[in-house]
């Protein structure tokens, strides 16, 4: 019989406490790497310390067994670090001893997760969910300089560490000298249901979709996704395909600019920006589309394209990391090199003229997402990451 599993995760999650219509995905699925994990190795155990609000409540919580939640209950956003020591130190006061530690960045967490694991003894596990390496991200934030060369630090001493995406991996090895058999490939799997497409799903969304062409974007409207070129590519199909409609779900730091651009190109009967959108709704809005454009300088992984394909709709995106591992370039759907603002437009183009090939390509993700990227497998391959030595 396997010896238990005590894993300490450190996270700026606070949905984990979330429940009952609230509860998201990252609730769902760390429940559900408990169970497998308990099924794995009987009397194994996840504790996680994320962020949570002092205002909030939020500071225990047992949502299954083998699953513990502890919220910080942080003041501030600054004083995380020093929030999530004291949990921890409270946790080992209570003779609890971790096998391994995990953070979800690899620099505040991580630098806690580091002190950790020599005091404890506890293998670390550091992860990588967006390309560190990419000058993009580099260049989105005065300080990302600043956190790139810790989170290197931090990934040097790692005794494994999981990366989304098979580039992401080969950019690991290749700028840090880790050996290749330490980088796991491990995506983030997703748990949403799909919904039955069609008219009725666009006409649902939105009443202005209703017999109309598709082509969506969800996700957090922020500068790593490009949404300028987004818009211009819209602008350009329109121009060719003014019976399509371009739809933008989600919020986040520039969702009042995308509006603003919107108006000032004119576009607001056919470019709708419908703001953010719960979890569990957003599989509505993937049976209202025909296809999904991301046109994103930076991406780590790319869940929506995940979420898409399971959905069975084609996708269009730029050749970063996290696309080329997700889309099978013109089988599954296009990629195109970052900032190809003509070639992006041709492959929406060719999509939205063809439903033969959008249904063949459509049909291509939905059966990738389940061979390569299935739930079941990711949670398996997660755990043997815990586990291996």
């Amino acid at each position: 019989m396997p010896e238990p599993l005590r894993l300490l995760m450190f996270s700026k999650d606070p949905t984990l406490f979330a429940e009952g219509p609230a509860q998201g995905d990252a609730r769902r699925r760390h429940i559900r790497y408990a169970q497998a994990l308990a099924c794995a190795r009987p009397g194994s155990e996840i504790r996680i310390v994320t962020h949570t609000a002092a205002a909030s409540g939020h500071r225990f919580d047992a949502p299954a067994d083998g699953l513990r939640l502890y919220g910080t209950a942080s003041p501030h956003r600054l004083t995380y670090v020093a929030d999530a020591a004291r949990v921890a130190r409270s946790i080992l006061q209570d003779g609890w001893r971790p096998d391994a530690i995990c953070p979800q960045t690899p620099w505040e967490e991580g630098q806690l997760g580091v002190r950790l694991a020599k005091r404890t003894g506890a293998r670390f596990l550091p992860q990588l969910h967006f390309d560190l390496f990419s000058a993009a991200w580099r260049a989105e934030r005065v300080y990302y300089p600043l956190l790139g060369r810790i989170a290197e630090g931090v990934l040097r001493q790692a005794t494994r560490i999981r990366v989304v995406s098979e580039p992401l991996r080969e950019a690991v090895t290749a700028k840090l000298g880790i050996a290749m058999d330490r980088v796991d490939v491990i995506p983030v799997s997703v748990s949403l249901t799909t919904a039955e497409p069609g008219e009725t799903a666009k006409a649902a969304l939105d009443p202005r979709l209703a017999g109309r062409p598709v082509v969506l974007f969800v996700g957090r409207m922020a500068p790593p996704k490009n949404l300028p070129l987004w818009l211009d590519v819209a602008e350009d199909v329109l121009a060719e395909a003014p019976e399509a409609r371009f739809v933008l779900v989600g919020d986040g730091e520039l969702e009042g600019e995308v509006r603003r651009r919107v108006e000032a190109k004119g576009l607001s009967d056919q470019i709708l920006v419908l703001g953010p959108m719960a979890y569990e709704a957003l599989p509505e809005a993937y049976a209202a589309a025909d296809l999904l454009l991301l046109t994103s300088d930076n991406e780590g992984f790319g869940r929506v394209l995940l979420e898409a394909a399971e959905a069975g709709v084609p996708a269009v995106a730029t050749r970063c990391s996290g696309p080329m591992d997700v889309i099978a370039d013109g089988v599954s759907g296009y990629l195109l090199d970052l900032g190809d603002r003509a070639g992006l437009g041709e492959a929406v183009l060719r999509l939205l003229r063809d439903p033969v090939l959008r249904a063949r390509m459509g049909a291509a993700a939905r059966a990738s997402a389940s061979q390569d990227f299935g739930r079941e497998s990711l949670t398996q391959r997660l755990i043997e990451h815990w586990t291996a030595p």
